[in-house]
């Protein structure tokens, strides 16, 4: 796997498992269209160096626990789940395809205190065992960033930290506004980022959560897409 010439050093027990990871998900891409990324090249590329960027930017915790919501292929949940092991991480997906892919993903690379929850992210976030129970979270490609945010908050405690990558041309300041008091979050800071081979800019924006969700968020299933905050 060619991770040195991009810069990258893992330990032998971090590479081996990203090459087996990366593998079985070009053999199950086949199959059933997990991911648009078809080689292994932009495999390293965009879903390592994106996980990669977020890996920097969740507070240490020790032990730390972050919940991936809507995982798809696993990006970034299972990446973040080798390059750390020591974290606890919940995979939710909603897609029974692709839940499974992730189930067995999870125990094909044996990795421990990892759960996939193949529901919905506003029920699973009003579940006991998970609300506001997590050190961390995060999401790619759910949405406008307003609805990316409610389907998060309820995941993460107090003085927790929410880390959602966007695209460049967002205007995020203006779009958390509207919503981040609502939901207990704080728009700590954005960062710009670039993945490699593509020209156009990323960014992440950063979220302390500073007061508990109100109980009527996250809403029901359909009303986040259709009625944004």
């Amino acid at each position: 796997m060619q991770t040195a010439g991009r810069g990258w050093r893992f330990e032998s027990r971090v590479q081996r498992q990203i090459g087996r990871f990366f593998f079985h998900l070009q053999q199950k891409n086949q199959q059933f269209n997990l991911t648009g990324y078809k080689t292994l090249a932009e495999y390293l590329d965009f879903h390592l160096a994106d996980a990669l960027q977020i890996s920097q930017w969740i507070q240490p915790r020790n032990p730390s626990s972050i919940v991936d919501v809507g995982s798809g292929c696993g990006v970034p949940g299972i990446l973040l789940k080798i390059l750390h092991p020591e974290w606890r991480v919940v995979l939710i997906e909603s897609n029974r395809k692709k839940a499974r892919f992730l189930s067995e993903i999870s125990e094909y690379l044996e990795l421990a205190d990892c759960a996939v929850l193949n529901e919905r992210a506003e029920e699973a976030a009003r579940k006991a065992e998970w609300r506001e129970t997590l050190d961390s979270a995060t999401a790619r490609a759910l949405g406008p960033l307003p609805v990316t945010l409610e389907l998060t908050a309820g995941f993460v405690r107090v003085g927790g930290t929410i880390v959602l990558p966007r695209g460049g041309d967002e205007n995020v300041v203006k779009e958390s506004s509207r919503v981040a008091d609502a939901l207990g979050c704080h728009l700590k800071q954005v960062i710009l980022y670039a993945l490699p081979r593509l020209t156009k800019p990323f960014q992440a924006a950063m979220f302390e959560k500073v007061a508990a969700l109100s109980d009527k968020f996250p809403r029901k299933p359909g009303q986040i897409r259709k009625h944004p905050l």
